[in-house]
């Protein structure tokens, strides 16, 4: 696989923006069930298991340790269902299958053997309909079909077996809608379409064959307003549109052919606000901009042409927030930075130009908390946790991280116990669990570092750069692309041969590596790049090395990259392990 593909979890954040991508899916670290923190962290007795901050207590407490040792069950997936958490998880006897917890080590136990011995049945796409958790998996011979249970053994069934056979029909992107659950899926008749489930195998079918034959339409992005199911698909006529459904097949209609003919608009980041469904999208005349659907072609309609003319103002993140939709986006006269829009207009504005002038705050990880928005921010005083009400003078930091707590990449964000809670790094490359108190207003509040990492350390070592030496970049747009500036002892290190310590992200399947993605910290899945790109390295190793889940130290000749198109910041050649 080309190293591209790896960089996309975090070429946005690195500003080398070209065309809307698709949203970014990944799975959950943190997750509040009833005001009980559960996260997904390692210390040094155990590998990643399942811990909790309960309300009051200042430091985690571990629920189970699922796979004894160091090696970890690799909790993920943690989604609440009533007072219960639904994840996944190894205990080194079953593979990856289904878990339920109550905060409690008795209570925190495997729900059923779905691929029984140590195959993996890898259950994901959780979704709640009427007291019930769909999902998807594989029991090693229907393949990956519609799964449901109420958190026991005895309720954990197969809903249809769409596809007879191992291959399975694949379903993705399971919806709620009303009574109903709307799914994309594959059958050998008609290709991926539409379909739609009450629960029972009966009540599963095809809602309609968008794309006639066994060409796929492909829904995605599939949502839910006012009712109805809005998606994007194709039929062969026209290009990717916008589509509705109220799960007949008479009611499955294109809401309107956004670019003409068969070109396609690719509408993006589908979210509801305001009784408005919006997105960003083309016609032709416009590059990706915002626009909104009240589900007719009438109402369908471009917002604002934010970077007017030919420019495109890529809007994503696109967040609900009491029914304001606040995102991202670019001018041509600001860089990316936070707007917002009420469906008119007048009413999409620039929010607030966190990072002055052309520079790029790039806001991420919009989250609703308490009543406002929460995300991170690069600013002139770096990353930062910022809140917004939706005016300028109520868009300020969260907290005032003073370098002695200076963190960054901060993700995961999570509302719980009436404060905010978030992974991050610190200075050292470090990752922790965060909480920062919630006010009542916007105003700079405490931060509160728990004691257990959410991921793996690196110690400093005589000989080996730090990564906070390799976090001294800024990074600047000019003539419209994203360009680092390096630290002076950083820009020193250029084409000088160095010693570096990090964890492998392979790039391939195989079990040793002539290129691969060195990193700060351990990844925490096998298709997320594990930081930004002041906290990896490509490595071109001078002989293949063998994949190893202990850091390595390795040394080989450094290059500091200023305009490399993957969007990577280093590159280390002729790499061979340290002595």
């Amino acid at each position: 696989m080309k190293l591209s593909a790896f960089l996309l979890c975090w070429l946005f954040a690195s500003l080398a923006i070209a065309q809307p991508a698709p949203p970014r899916i990944a799975h959950a670290a943190l997750a509040d069930v009833n005001g009980t923190l559960f996260i997904v962290a390692k210390d040094d007795e155990h590998g990643y298991e399942l811990w909790k901050i309960e309300p009051g207590a200042s430091q985690p407490a571990l629920v189970k340790d699922i796979f004894p040792g160091p090696r970890g069950s690799y909790p993920s997936s943690l989604t609440r269902f009533g007072n219960l958490l639904l994840f996944v998880a190894n205990d080194g006897a079953s593979g990856l299958e289904l878990w339920r917890s109550d905060g409690t080590a008795a209570g925190t136990q495997r729900v059923k053997d779905i691929q029984l011995g140590a195959g993996d049945s890898l259950p994901n796409s959780f979704t709640e309909l009427g007291g019930v958790v769909y999902f998807v998996a594989d029991d090693g011979h229907h393949g990956f079909e519609l799964w449901k249970t109420q958190g026991t053994a005895e309720s954990t069934a197969l809903v249809a077996d769409l596809v007879a056979g191992p291959v399975g029909s694949i379903p993705r992107e399971l919806v709620r809608v009303g009574d109903k659950l709307f799914f994309s899926a594959y059958d050998l008749a008609a290709g991926r379409e539409l379909w739609v489930t009450d629960g029972t195998a009966s009540g599963t079918r095809r809602v309609k064959d968008i794309r006639p034959g066994p060409e796929d339409s492909s829904p995605e992005q599939l949502t839910e307003m006012n009712g109805l199911l809005f998606f994007v698909a194709r039929d062969g006529k026209h290009g990717l549109e916008l589509w509705k459904s109220d799960g007949t097949e008479a009611g499955t209609v294109l809401v309107k052919d956004i670019y003409a003919g068969t070109d396609s608009a690719q509408p993006r980041y589908l979210t509801k606000a305001a009784g408005l469904l919006f997105f960003a999208a083309t016609d032709g005349k416009s590059a990706f901009e915002l626009w909104k659907s009240d589900g007719t072609a009438l109402g369908t309609s471009l917002v604002k042409d934010i970077h007017a003319g030919p420019g495109s103002s890529v809007p994503t993140l696109l967040t609900n927030v009491d029914e304001t939709l606040f995102f991202a986006a670019t001018d041509r006269v600001h860089g990316v930075e936070l707007w917002k829009s009420d469906g008119t207009a007048a009413g999409t504005v620039l929010v607030k130009d966190i990072n002055p002038g052309a520079g790029h705050s790039v806001p991420r990880q919009l989250t609703k908390a308490g009543g406002r928005l929460v995300f991170a921010a690069d600013g002139e005083n770096g990353t930062q946790l910022w809140q917004s009400d939706g005016t300028s003078a109520g868009t300020v930091p969260l907290v005032d991280w003073r370098p002695a707590i200076a963190l960054s990449n901060p993700r995961e964000l999570v509302a719980s116990q009436g404060k905010l809670f978030a992974i991050a790094e610190d200075g050292a490359g470090a990752t922790f669990l965060h909480s920062i108190v919630l006010g009542s207003s916007p105003a700079r509040t405490g931060m509160h570092a728990h004691g257990v990492s959410a991921g793996p350390s690196l110690p400093e070592r005589a000989g080996v750069v730090p990564w906070r030496t390799f976090a001294q970049v800024k990074v600047q747009r000019v003539d419209g692309r994203s360009v680092p500036e390096f630290s002076p002892a950083l820009a020193a290190l250029d084409q000088k041969t160095v010693t570096v310590e990090g964890f492998m992200f392979p790039l391939d399947d195989h079990d040793t590596h002539a290129l691969f993605i060195l990193s700060a910290v351990a990844p925490e899945c096998d298709i997320h790049m594990p930081g930004g790109p002041e906290a990896v390295i490509e490595v071109h190793a001078a002989r293949p090395l063998a994949y190893s889940d202990e850091p390595i130290t390795v040394v080989g000749k450094l290059s500091v990259l200023k305009r490399e198109p993957s969007g990577i910041f280093y590159r280390l050649t002729a790499a061979v392990p340290a002595k």
